[in-house]
């Protein structure tokens, strides 16, 4: 199976081959039409086997860009791993013009407010400083699409159960759930 076969977007596809990727892995073939198709999703899958765009490809295809709110929510439990999604994510940016938000400790939070204001589509978060926009309601979850917990182990490892909870709580009725995690 290809992308194409996926429903992945010729524009998508173009920055995928600029990156060297022509084909989908194991874990991107097996989750990416369930998310379009808006299936609850676990994965579990060895570090480098392309999870992040297992699920930021059809992120990208769900948003839809005239639609002033935030679509989708990733939550990690690391800045690390929160920056390396964007990173990936601003990639992909190429092909479809939406706009991003990593919030995360340590970084300014009234950039992140003056961004809220404005028309975001995806947010890339860590629990606490998500936990921190909702309680300010800086940050509002009604429209969500997808909701992914990326290495939801190791957030309940690092003891962030109550936080991913009240996420959840705050997070539209529609949404689905994507679950991806390293085995170990």
């Amino acid at each position: 199976m290809n992308f194409k076969e996926l429903g992945i977007s010729e524009a998508l596809i173009n920055v995928l081959k600029n990156s060297g990727i022509t084909q989908p892995t194991p874990v991107q073939a097996e989750s990416i039409q369930q998310i379009k198709n808006g299936k609850d999703v676990i994965a579990e899958a060895q570090t480098g086997t392309g999870k992040t765009l297992a699920f930021l490809l059809p992120i990208f295809e769900n948003i839809s860009p005239s639609i002033d709110a935030i679509q989708a929510l990733i939550v990690t439990p690391t800045r690390e791993l929160a920056l390396q999604i964007t990173e990936q994510a601003l990639k992909l940016k190429e092909a479809k013009d939406i706009n991003i938000l990593a919030t995360y400790g340590g970084k300014d939070i009234g950039a992140q407010l003056k961004k809220l204001k404005g028309n975001v589509h995806l947010v890339i978060a860590t629990p606490g400083r998500l936990l921190d926009h909702l309680e300010r309601k800086t940050i509002n979850l009604s429209k969500l699409k997808t909701f992914v917990l990326d290495e939801a182990d190791q957030m309940l490892l690092m003891g962030f159960k109550n936080e991913v909870d009240t996420i959840i709580k705050n997070a539209s009725k529609k949404l689905f759930l994507c679950n991806y995690k390293s085995p170990g």
